[in-house]
């Protein structure tokens, strides 16, 4: 991004493997087929100081700090960057076979903010943690330390073990909660094309007419 030249506007609410972008200078889409939300990216070097609550305005890490503050809540932070080898991990899960393969034994960080990010169950997570460690990878995350001796490796699988737990748990209350509803005579599923959910008071979302969609459909 940053040995782009010029601005450029991305599409922020699809994924998929191809990058969605147009120039500042194309004209933006009249019709979209699931409101498309555009964002502006604008490259810019660190360090620099942030204002956090004024906005996300930037100032840079050069310039003095200001002295009077227009609310209790200011704040200021500093944005670093920190270059490191990285790979997502959807990468290490869907395709690590070729991904070790072209890079065999190289300095593979894995970074992820939350364990339950990692993997979906206890196994899977033993497996992948495997997988990097014969790659020569090292796993990081801000909120635990990960460790090669058993205290740590222990407080490591009851983490995923929970976080698993969790994720079966609340797919357990969604499908029961779906299947109340079906129950009660109410539609759980994707709007068909010239409907869309609304709310109401006392029903919750129901399916209404999408004009002049569902008008020209019919």
């Amino acid at each position: 991004m940053l040995d782009y030249k010029e601005l450029f506007i991305v599409t922020c609410n699809h994924s998929g493997d191809g990058f969605r972008s147009k120039g500042l200078n194309d004209p933006m889409c009249t019709i979209t087929a699931a409101r498309d939300s555009q964002g502006l990216v604008v490259p810019e070097l660190a360090p620099f100081v942030s204002y956090a609550q004024h906005g996300g305005n930037t100032r840079a890490a050069d310039l003095p700090l200001h002295t009077i503050t227009a609310s209790t809540k200011d704040q200021n932070v500093v944005v670093a960057p920190t270059l490191v080898r990285w790979v997502t991990v959807k990468a290490m899960a869907n395709s690590r076979a070729r991904f070790l393969r072209l890079h065999p034994k190289d300095s593979i960080v894995v970074i992820i903010d939350d364990i339950s990010r990692f993997a979906r169950n206890v196994q899977a997570h033993i497996k992948l943690r495997e997988t990097l460690a014969d790659a020569g990878g090292i796993l990081e995350s801000p909120s635990i330390e990960f460790g090669e001796d058993s205290d740590s490796r222990l407080v490591e699988h009851m983490l995923a073990s929970v976080a698993q737990h969790q994720r079966e748990k609340n797919a357990e209350q969604t499908s029961n909660r779906m299947k109340g509803r079906m129950m009660n005579g109410y539609s759980v599923f994707a709007a068909p094309i010239g409907y869309i959910y609304k709310k109401t008071g006392s029903h919750g979302k129901l399916l209404t007419r999408d004009e002049p969609i569902a008008s020209i459909i019919q």
